[in-house]
């Protein structure tokens, strides 16, 4: 029950009191997190759940999952993301089983997309990632980078793991769980067979005058 004193509740009154002596910054991030949820309506829906698929993003950066629903595509869903992230800091360099079709709601981001040149976005800019590519963004200031991310992803995959971005695709360097020395070690192998196709491809046209030579 809420204590009343002439009309007024005690606890909106603490609230405003709180807000005025915490820094102009970290009121306008508290905000930001605070109108999404109240949005949403779905109460708290963070993506350091341990029910949803592995977000690596979540453990350096404010993200709140908005929501959630399978696709018309069979084998995906639509995830959507609101993300924060405080002036300096990147995201680091990820990747997503699906493409990402994003908006900058505030903010100044570096986009850093592998194969393309860096762009900076600003506020009312969208972006788009195709899948598994390595890409990483950096808030620039001088406020709190938001952003608003609809993944289109294989069900059941890590949302956003961090990648190498010396490796050319996440998909391939990561295919069926595999290190990156045993893809190394594939890629070898496929190079090794391809060298003896030829060379029984070139054995193969001389074995005529060769059987001849036999009999």
């Amino acid at each position: 029950m809420r204590t009343r004193l002439k009309g007024f509740s005690i606890i909106p009154v603490a609230s405003l009191a709180l807000a005025m002596m915490l820094p102009a910054g970290a009121v306008s991030a508290q905000s930001a997190a605070s109108h999404g949820a109240a949005a949403s309506g779905s109460g708290d829906r963070t993506m350091a759940s341990s029910e949803r698929p592995r977000d690596d993003l979540a453990a350096k950066l404010v993200r709140r999952e908005v929501q959630r629903s399978p696709s018309s595509i069979p084998g995906r869903e639509i995830v959507q993301v609101e993300t924060l992230i405080p002036v300096g800091i990147e995201s680091g360099w990820h990747a997503h089983p699906g493409e990402e079709v994003g908006y900058i709601i505030a903010g100044q981001v570096e986009m850093m997309v592998q194969g393309r040149a860096n762009a900076v976005l600003h506020a009312g800019d969208g972006f788009l990632i195709p899948p598994r590519t390595p890409h990483n963004a950096r808030d620039l200031g001088p406020e709190t980078g938001w952003m608003l991310s609809t993944y289109i992803v294989e069900t059941g995959q890590p949302l956003a793991p961090s990648v190498d971005p010396h490796v050319e695709r996440w998909g391939r360097a990561n295919a069926g769980g595999r290190s990156r020395r045993q893809v190394m070690f594939s890629a070898t192998g496929i190079a090794a067979a391809r060298n003896i196709w030829r060379r029984l491809t070139t054995l193969d046209g001389q074995l005529p005058s060769f059987r001849a030579n036999v009999s």
